[in-house]
């Protein structure tokens, strides 16, 4: 539009083909005049600009949108100030997904844990992932899944069996086929499919590999016999020698065979196989077992040696491997047959004539009674040859009665004679014969009976007495005594005894015509009524007399007498008991006799030391042997004391003696013959030598003072002073200060018990030892231990005495208990002339023992026995050196040369002077007193 002066020209909505020249003419009379005005229309809009992808796969990939000012008449680009753009700024929208695909991954299996199989392995197909070795029985079927746990773009999945050949997705080959999903399917799975089998992943990212192992199981199976076992047949001969059948056959065998039952395998058993055999009896035996005469041999074969009836029965083998087990059963008879031999009757009842025919039967042995068979059992038998006919029946006819003469009398003194009826009986052989009456049927006629005409009258046969009951040997052993022929004597040596023969009444008629004779001991000498020999003699009565017996009489005595008519003989054993005898009686110490002894009862006094091992001896003899009990003051000595040992030899030992065990000692010796006793009065003492403690008087003579208190070897007896190795270094009292004169009244010590020893080798043990005053009667009081030890005069009365000792040494021996100590050399001089220095020793550590000189031991053992040594001591020590300048008098003045006025120089000596311990003072070199500065000139100007 234009205004309407025409001057101005208004463009409304101006787009962009308004763009251009746009001229203004003005016209009036005068003429005209133009001006020109060029117009250029710019084009700006908002634009949104989407930009690229961030990510070219996976989740995150956006596009990101961005709003720009635009000028529009530019093509690409033109992005001016957004103050160009007029119109309101549109939003910016949200960024856009994109390229949201799966990024490329190399594939990559699942990794599986171990597969855990049951054992056996089960008979069932199985599933396993790729790279778990699996073993599966033959004939099922296995799947290994390939499971891959990434792989974009999808990998491709081919598997490699054990024999080399591929196989890849969706092929089959045989039993062999490959899933979809890459899983291995093996069907119908053998032996020969044992090995390993590979699975590759392959896609454009690269390639993944694994593998299983498969372990192909064929269970143990037997070979079943090729035809079944027959039904046994009873009467079917049987085979004989040995035989070798296979597991499952039934078998029926000779007894005194041997069997042997092999098991036959089907091919390929996968093993590892084991065997076990299970015999009639339940006994199990495997490979290389032996069990009598049945034996498993290595390859599983069972043997059985000598085959009996008792071994009848189902043999029963199980085979195993990894794969499952199986059994197999054979069935066992033993049988048994031989030929035996059969008699028919006989031609005769009885007589010579009689004859009769044999025949051969086959009988079942194992049978009771044995059982005829058919005769081709016995087959394996060799027919024996039919023996000749055989005579039979051949015995004595029924007998007949015979009345014969009379008999002889019937003693050779006062007899009678019967007359003779027997019964005779015609023989086998011919003869006629005397039977037995029982073989006459007839009844026996009377046989008459007279005397012996011209016979002299009878003898008797002597007879010893019976003895009477027995006295107990204890009753009468210490005495002479008088016994009865088979009555046991026992008697102790020294007595006299008799043996009594006495012969029953009536027994022994004639007694002119009967004899005795007695046979001593030694079965050589013999004694009639009358003799004598030595200590043994017989008196006319027949007793046998031993006098003065001794041990060696004891043995069995015999007595014979005899007649016409007949003897009898008896025996007496004699034992000789001997009374106790205790002889060679001595007491050792240490393991040396100090001390003999005479064997008698009397008290012999014996001193002995202490912590030894001390045996009393009790050499006891006697028969029987002696009962043998120690006594100490009286008392028995208890076998529940350790510290007290009976020995086999009757030997009283008492282990690390102390005075406690001083006493009476006293052994008795008994039997059934007496007793005999020995006594010993023991004393175990301290050592001869022992510390005395040493205390020197008081430093004060009344009240509170101190002292030093030590200690000297000295003789227990006469107290006289002796050298330090006389006493135990281990008991020495340590030196110590005690307080001494504090008195008190009514002052005592007050003791306690002992504790136990603080170690069982050595130690010490300690008591409570405290003093205690009665001030006010009645009312006790526990002080200070300086009041019993202190007197002040009436006032505080005297000294309770020497405190008790609190800790003792509890004794040891020297061989057991050495005492290790830390042995130290005097200081060295001190190290500097004046002044501070420091002075050395030697510290070693030592093992002392009560005898001999210490012996230098590494330090350790001192360390280790701290409770004896105490700690190390110190090796080094400071100490000190008084030192001192002496200065002398001062000098003239001295001026320089030519010079007699002004100013000149006096000057003095200094010297050092050391102290000694003494007192004393000695000059010493310029460089050791403190200041160091020695002698020298000391110049003043004057």
């Amino acid at each position: 539009a234009v205004s309407s002066d025409g001057t101005t020209v208004v463009v409304q909505s101006i787009a962009a083909n308004d763009a251009g020249q746009y001229n203004l003419t003005a016209t009036n009379s005068e003429g005209s005049a133009s001006l020109a005005t060029q117009v250029t229309v710019d084009e700006y809009s908002w634009q949104t600009i989407i930009g690229s992808c961030t990510h070219t796969c996976g989740t995150e990939g956006v596009k990101p949108a961005l709003v720009r000012c635009k000028d529009d008449k530019v093509g690409f680009g033109g992005n001016v100030d957004e103050a160009n753009c007029c119109e309101l700024k549109p939003m910016t929208p949200d960024p856009e997904p994109c390229n949201r695909i799966p990024c490329p991954l190399p594939p990559l299996f699942f990794d599986p844990l171990p597969l855990q199989q049951p054992q056996p392995i089960p008979d069932e197909p199985q599933t396993i992932d790729v790279d778990q070795n699996v073993y599966i029985q033959e004939g099922n079927r296995l799947r290994i899944r390939g499971r891959l746990v990434q792989g974009i773009p999808d990998p491709v999945v081919t598997w490699t069996l054990p024999d080399g050949t591929t196989l890849g997705v969706n092929q089959t080959r045989g039993r062999f086929s490959i899933q979809k999903d890459g899983t291995l399917e093996i069907r119908d799975i053998r032996l020969t499919d044992t090995g390993l089998f590979r699975a590759l992943a392959v896609n454009d990212v690269g390639q993944d590999t694994a593998r299983s192992a498969v372990t192909v199981i064929r269970p143990p199976a037997i070979v079943e016999p090729t035809t079944p076992a027959p039904t046994p047949d009873p009467n079917a001969p049987v085979p004989g020698g040995n035989q070798r059948v296979n597991v499952g056959d039934v078998i029926t065998m000779y007894r005194g065979n041997d069997l042997v039952i092999d098991v036959p395998l089907v091919p390929d058993v996968t093993g590892p196989v084991s065997y076990v055999w299970t015999l009639p009896d339940g006994s199990k035996l495997s490979p290389g077992d032996r069990s009598g005469r049945f034996r498993v041999l290595p390859s599983g074969t069972l043997r059985i040696r000598k085959l009996r009836f008792n071994d009848d029965g189902a043999y029963t083998v199980t085979v195993t491997n990894i794969g499952g087990s199986t059994t197999g059963t054979t069935r066992l008879t033993v049988v048994g047959y031989s030929w035996n031999v059969v008699r028919g009757d006989c031609s005769q009842s009885c007589g010579p004539f009689g004859v009769s025919d044999s025949s051969f039967v086959c009988q079942n042995d194992k049978t009771r009674p044995k059982a005829i068979v058919a005769n081709s059992n016995c087959n394996v038998e060799p027919t024996p040859a039919l023996p000749a006919p055989e005579d039979c029946n051949r015995v004595a006819c029924p007998g007949s009665w015979v009345v014969g003469d009379f008999g002889p009398c019937s003693a050779t003194c006062e007899g009678t004679q019967t007359q003779v009826v027997y019964c005779e009986q015609l023989q086998g052989d011919g003869r006629s014969i005397r039977a037995d009456d029982d073989e006459c049927a007839e009844t026996k006629p009377q046989a008459q009976t007279r005397p012996c005409p011209d016979t002299p009258p009878c003898a008797i046969a002597p007879e010893f007495t019976d003895p009477p009951d027995a006295v107990p040997d204890a009753e009468r052993v210490n005495q002479d005594r008088t016994v009865s022929l088979k009555q046991p004597a026992g008697i102790a040596t020294g007595n006299r005894l008799c043996i009594e023969a006495k012969l029953k009444n009536g027994t022994g008629i004639p007694r002119e015509i009967t004899t005795l004779k007695w046979t001593l001991k030694d079965g050589e000498t013999t004694l009639m009524p009358g003799d004598a020999s030595g200590r043994f003699s017989v008196r006319s009565d027949g007793t046998l007399c031993i006098d003065d017996v001794t041990m060696d009489d004891s043995g069995t005595y015999s007595a014979v007498t005899e007649n016409i008519a007949g003897s009898d003989e008896g025996r007496t054993p004699v034992t000789v008991y001997k009374r106790p005898e205790i002889d060679d009686n001595s007491v050792r110490s240490g393991g040396s006799t100090v001390l003999p002894s005479d064997g008698s009862a009397a008290r012999r006094p014996v001193e002995v030391i202490r912590d030894n091992t001390i045996v009393l001896s009790c050499n006891a003899d006697g028969f029987p042997p002696p009962m043998v009990q120690w006594y100490r003051n009286g008392v028995p000595v208890s076998p529940d004391d350790d510290r007290y040992t009976v020995l086999s030899n009757n030997q009283l030992q008492i282990n690390d003696a102390t005075p406690d065990d001083s006493g009476d000692y006293l052994c008795n010796a008994t039997n059934i013959v007496g007793t005999a006793e020995t006594a010993t009065s023991l004393t175990v003492r301290d050592y001869p030598a022992q510390w005395v403690v040493v205390r020197p008087p008081c430093s004060v003579t009344c009240g509170q003072g101190t002292r030093v208190v030590t200690s000297e070897c000295r003789n227990e007896t006469s107290n006289a002073s002796l050298p330090l190795s006389e006493c135990s270094y281990q008991r020495r009292p340590l030196s110590f200060r005690e307080s001494c004169n504090l008195g008190s009244c009514a002052k005592m010590w007050v003791v306690g018990s002992f504790t136990p020893c603080s170690a069982t080798c050595g130690g010490t043990r300690r008591r409570d030892v405290y003093c205690q005053t009665e001030e006010i009667p009645g009312l006790l009081q526990r002080v200070d231990d300086v009041v019993c030890l202190m007197s002040a005069g009436d006032l505080l009365g005297p000294t309770a005495g020497p405190k008790p000792t609190e800790v003792q040494d509890c004794g040891f021996t020297v061989e057991t208990c050495p005492t290790y100590l830390w042995n130290t050399s005097a200081f060295s001089e001190c190290s500097e002339e004046c002044g501070n220095g420091f002075q050395t020793r030697s510290v070693v550590c030592v093992r002392q023992t009560v005898v001999g000189d210490p012996t230098v031991v590494p330090e350790s053992d001192c360390y280790d026995r701290g409770s004896q040594a105490g700690p190390r001591p110190q090796l080094q020590q400071s100490c000190r050196r008084e030192c001192r300048f002496q200065a002398s008098s001062w000098s003239a003045c001295t001026l320089p040369a030519n010079v007699t006025c002004g100013e000149g120089t006096i000057t003095r000596t200094l010297t050092c002077l050391k102290k000694l311990e003494d007192g004393s003072e000695v000059a010493t070199g310029v460089d050791s007193c403190e200041s160091g500065i020695g002698e020298h000139r000391l110049q003043v100007s004057l």
